[in-house]
């Protein structure tokens, strides 16, 4: 799968590395194709490459990546004013490093004999000195080439870049005359294919045609065909077959773009929400998932490192938003280890005041200055032994909404208010007075970790169903206090003894979006095995 992630990393880090070295590999894999496989065979496979080999039959004097650039550089300033800023840097340097690289290689890799007067002549005989002669099987030739060209687009459209060219004269055929953006490559790549075809084949303009012509166009073919698949299978592996799920309001103009300009097939499919009972999108889709380990007082920083090493590489593929929550002592530790990866680290508290004599405390703005992103807030435990109340976790969500921390806010039930029946009640209490003076904004930040108090560290556990249940008043109350919208955008978990056997039919209910993780996320595997069945 595209790698968007990567583009979202801070500048410096290293996903953010990767992706650019990756771009730059991709480029040169790309442009060593070119120039090994395809240009020397006079094969034209489309874009702007192929109208550059067409061309420089004709002007040999000029290289084949000058062509490129030629044709790239007015392209992307005319998508630039007619689209807007779309176009990445990623793909700017991308189009302009390609062709610069194919000319540099040309230089390097030709012997001296190939510069004349008249220009480069890209003989594959003086290609090498002669030791990558392929003339004799352009079969295995333009295979090779579509392949090497492949792999290295497919690397550059994994960066979410391209290398520009014909795609932009698609989109611009598609906004001006109304021919569909598949329509459009498929027009501009016929004409650069034709086009080399009465060059190359018929001598147009070059004087010397060749009775092989009709030949290397259909070499040409083949090279697109081959290209495009290899391309499809860097960019989404072993299997074509992808499930994805577009949540929007905007649903007839989805189908005449999927239908139409994509030329797919979907399925339109409704969902009910659960307390408006109004018909809607797959609600659940809205929100993200997240798995929070909530280490409590464990762990020195050996074992720290220790835990956060073993369960990196088991996360890192997780289709849900990882975070550990350690004790302060390991905070720096888990900062250091978790850089550049998809795990996100939080504390367990902090304090509502930015400074001042509060001996022992932590305060919002001293964590985010070390680099955290999340804090739990109001965790049972807390209450019970700290005699914190609903009043101070109050003021401790507005001291991290204010610092910029993403808040995972507990609340939950004794077991006599269960047996009480005052769940209800109990719940909503807490949840409005934590949530006072928050903004349906501000709410977007808030996670609420729903933790039955008599399932915490007991090896009890809220039934499906009853974690469910509560999960789906407080959505409902949220749905009172900011709107159905907001309610339906905000993440609740279950934090009642999750663990690796019970996770996954907990988190197929549709209120439950994750779970603030107590002793099974001291254990990598367990933990992971959690993550995993999130990211189903």
């Amino acid at each position: 799968m595209i790698n968007t992630k990567a583009l979202l990393e801070p500048m410096g880090s290293w996903a953010w590395w990767r992706s650019w070295i990756q771009l730059f590999v991709g480029c040169a894999i790309m442009g060593s194709g070119f120039v090994f496989f395809i240009n020397p065979y006079n094969f034209v496979p489309g874009g702007v490459y192929g109208a550059g080999i067409v061309l420089h039959n004709i002007f040999p004097s000029i290289q084949v990546g000058t062509f490129g650039y030629m044709f790239d550089v007015p392209l992307m300033i005319t998508a630039v004013l007619v689209f807007g800023g779309q176009f990445g840097a990623r793909t700017v340097v991308a189009a302009l490093f390609t062709p610069g690289f194919m000319n540099i290689l040309t230089r390097l890799v030709y012997s001296d004999a190939a510069f004349t007067a008249d220009g480069i002549n890209l003989d594959p005989a003086l290609l090498l000195g002669g030791s990558l002669n392929l003339s004799n099987d352009l079969l295995l030739t333009c295979i090779i080439g579509a392949v090497v060209i492949g792999v290295g687009q497919g690397m550059v459209v994994r960066t979410q870049a391209t290398t520009g060219g014909t795609d932009i004269i698609a989109m611009l055929l598609q906004k001006y005359a109304g021919i569909k953006f598949s329509t459009g490559i498929f027009l501009a790549d016929c004409v650069v294919i034709l086009s080399g075809l009465v060059v190359i084949g018929f001598g147009l303009g070059t004087g010397d045609s060749s009775g092989s012509g009709w030949v290397l166009t259909l070499y040409s073919l083949i090279t697109i065909f081959i290209c495009s698949r290899v391309v499809a299978r860097v960019i989404d592996g072993a299997s074509y077959d992808k499930l994805l799920f577009i949540i929007s309001d905007e649903n007839e103009k989805l189908r005449t773009f999927i239908l139409e300009d994509l030329e797919r097939s979907a399925t339109f499919i409704k969902a009910r929400g659960m307390y408006s009972k109004e018909e809607k999108d797959m609600n659940k889709a809205k929100r993200r998932a997240v798995i929070a380990g909530n280490w409590k007082m464990n762990k020195n920083r050996a074992e720290a490192k220790a835990l956060i090493t073993e369960l990196l590489p088991l996360v890192k593929e997780a289709g849900c938003e990882v975070v550990i929550c350690t004790p302060y002592t390991n905070l720096e530790t888990a900062l250091a280890l978790t850089e550049g990866s998809n795990v996100k680290v939080g504390a367990e508290n902090c304090h509502w005041a930015e400074s001042g004599a509060f001996t022992g405390e932590i305060s919002a703005p001293m964590l985010k200055e070390l680099g955290v992103q999340y804090v739990i807030i109001g965790h049972s435990e807390r209450r019970q032994y700290f005699g914190e109340t609903d009043e101070t976790v109050a003021k401790r969500v507005r001291a991290a909404l204010e610092s910029g921390l993403e808040v995972i806010l507990c609340v939950g039930e004794t077991l006599e208010q269960r047996e009480a029946d005052i769940t209800g009640e109990t719940i909503a209490i807490q949840v409005k007075k934590a949530l006072a003076g928050v903004t349906a904004e501000e709410l977007r930040h808030i996670i609420i970790a729903y933790e039955p108090v008599w399932a915490i560290g007991t090896g009890k556990t809220a039934t499906d169903e009853q974690a469910n249940e509560v999960n789906h008043m407080i959505r409902a109350l949220l749905g009172k206090l900011y709107g159905e919208d907001a309610a339906e955008a905000t993440t609740i978990q279950y934090g009642g003894s999750m663990n690796a056997k019970n996770a996954a039919g907990l988190l197929a209910q549709p209120d439950i979006d994750g779970g603030l993780i107590g002793g099974a996320s001291l254990k990598a595997p367990d933990f992971a095995a959690i993550v995993a069945a999130a990211s189903k």
